[in-house]
């Protein structure tokens, strides 16, 4: 039996055998220590002596240490983290604001002329590649360089692909670089905006085509094209009409600039004017009178036929009154559900119009009025229940041929299928 006494609390502490190589736990104050600390005889805890041990007492465990140094670690790591990514976010703020003020001093100096645009000429292999390569893709990446190198190149390019006569009679550009454009889509409508205030008509009347076959993909171009119809030249006026007609309902907003046209001396202006009445709908039959006139007296017989196509767009409210007030008892709640306020029971209404098929022709103006719809799915309904009617859609066909240039691509789709059903052409084959 052995007696020895805590290096701690002094206290005695005895063992059955010789000490252990591992360190004793004291029964009084739970201190660890070692054979070798133990003291064989009490010692005063005021003493030098006793000191020592006690200072021991106070230093952490190891494990205890190894636990704190791992989380000052940790959250030391944590925090470079964040500071460095917020330096990192710094730096890119500070880095896009140098690149848009850098932009903007480039547009000041172009603009006050202490800067000249890039040559044609640094842009003549991507305008070749543009014009004349046999690869959608090629042309594709072609437009991509021009557009990504700014107005200026976007305008050298349509200067050297669209030739064009003063009086309007010649008009020619590459169908490969119109169809790059088309497949940009409505991303590509700003490139060409600048292109519209050009001092080169060819550059002009390009761009107006180009957006003519965006069709309501173009509608940020809307204000710029208006802002041509009184363009001197007069292939610029012409395409800048046909992509307001693209447009549909929402080239109401150039009314203001559409009106005096009808009175315009050249007689393709004033049909072209016409077309877009009839594509804009009830929303400007204030007009009505108007056209009406130029349907009597116009001397071109074919603006009198395109004046007599408007009168009916403009006056489709009139004429779905009417049609509603005719309808056989079966048709009537149909309408009055598709002339509602509610797109869901509209579509249904329209849908039930389909399944009725030609027994449902009553009911033809209100379908056409209905591709006016601001819904989409109520646009496309109102073109699959005319196409199920037949033949005698034709009437209402311009509606139908303003579908296809629609925003939506499903009612672009279904409105060329059912052009395709009703004027007897067979679809074509998805390979």
């Amino acid at each position: 039996m052995l007696q020895i006494f805590c290096p701690y609390c002094s206290r005695q502490v005895i063992l059955e055998s010789s000490p252990p190589s591992e360190l004793l736990t004291c029964p009084h104050c739970s201190g660890r220590f070692g054979s070798d600390l133990a003291n064989k005889e009490p010692i005063d805890p005021n003493s030098e002596q006793g000191t020592r041990p006690l200072e021991a007492a106070e230093e952490p465990e190891p494990a205890q240490a190894d636990w704190l140094q791992r989380w000052i670690w940790i959250l030391t790591g944590v925090m470079v983290f964040l500071i460095g990514l917020i330096l990192a976010v710094s730096a890119g703020r500070y880095v896009r604001a140098l690149r848009t003020a850098n932009l903007e001093k480039e547009a000041e100096l172009l603009r006050a002329g202490g800067a000249q645009p890039a040559s044609p000429n640094a842009y003549a292999k991507s305008i070749s590649q543009l014009r004349s390569a046999k690869d959608p893709v090629a042309r594709y990446k072609a437009l991509e360089y021009l557009v990504g190198q700014g107005p200026s190149a976007v305008e050298a390019a349509l200067e050297s692909l669209v030739q064009t006569s003063e009086d309007g009679n010649l008009f020619q550009i590459p169908e490969g670089a119109v169809a790059a454009w088309v497949e940009m889509g409505s991303a590509g409508v700003p490139t060409l905006l600048p292109a519209l205030e050009s001092k080169k008509s060819n550059v002009r009347a390009g761009a107006a085509y180009i957006l003519s076959q965006l069709g309501g993909q173009a509608k940020a171009a809307l204000r710029p094209l208006a802002n041509l119809l009184e363009d001197p030249h007069p292939r610029v006026r012409w395409y800048a009409l046909e992509a307001l007609a693209g447009l549909g309902p929402a080239a109401a907003e150039a009314l203001e600039k559409l009106t005096p046209l009808l009175e315009h001396p050249d007689r393709l202006t004033r049909r072209r004017a016409l077309l877009v009445l009839a594509r804009i709908g009830p929303k400007a039959k204030m007009l009505l009178p108007q056209v009406q006139k130029l349907a009597k007296e116009d001397p071109d017989m074919s603006v009198r036929q395109m004046a007599e196509l408007a009168v009916r767009q403009l006056n489709l409210e009139a004429l779905a009154d009417q049609a509603a007030q005719d309808a056989s008892e079966e048709l009537q709640p149909l309408i009055e559900r598709l002339r509602g306020g509610n797109p869901y029971e509209a579509v249904a209404a329209a849908q039930a119009l389909a399944k009725l098929g030609p027994k449902a022709a009553e009911a033809l103006p209100v379908l056409a009025l209905a591709l006016y719809h601001p819904d989409k799915w109520v646009r496309e309904a109102a073109v699959r229940a005319l196409g199920a009617i037949g033949p005698q859609a034709r009437t209402y066909r311009d509606p139908l041929v303003a579908a296809t240039l629609d925003v939506e691509p499903e009612v672009r789709q279904a409105a060329q299928e059912v052009l395709d059903q009703i004027d007897g052409r067979k679809p074509k084959k998805v390979p």
